[in-house]
């Protein structure tokens, strides 16, 4: 058990929007920052086998619409894999049962969440 006061080892689930609120600084929070930080110290994220697609798909989106250069975008994704920060590699086999059933039980989606600025559609 923790002695009080001790820092515990934080470990989360990252999700696209809050990487790419560490991106965007129009999208950071006080709470975005706090995990980028917690994660700087000793924290340690675990990512869908998916995320950094829908990481490297918006950033591709930003550099098209020019919200962000090609230089911005391959020194980010250089900062992000030097963090603590482990693909799930139960994502996929999980995605058609476990996943599906909680969406559809709890009202959430599958889909990754839009960040202002980048849609697909023109």
């Amino acid at each position: 058990m923790a002695q009080r006061g001790a820092l515990l080892n934080l470990a989360f689930v990252l999700d696209s929007s809050v990487t790419l609120a560490w991106f965007f600084a129009a999208e950071a929070t006080a709470a975005t920052d706090e995990l980028l930080d917690q994660l700087n110290r000793d924290g340690h994220a675990i990512v869908a086998a998916h995320g950094m697609l829908e990481v490297s798909h918006t950033l591709l989106m930003a550099e098209r619409r020019k919200r962000a250069t090609v230089a911005d975008s391959s020194h980010f994704l250089a900062l992000l894999d030097a963090l603590p920060i482990e693909t799930d590699p139960q994502t996929a086999g999980r995605a058609t049962t476990v996943s599906l059933n909680l969406a559809k039980t709890q009202g959430l989606t599958l889909l990754r969440p839009r960040v202002s600025g980048t849609r697909d559609a023109p």
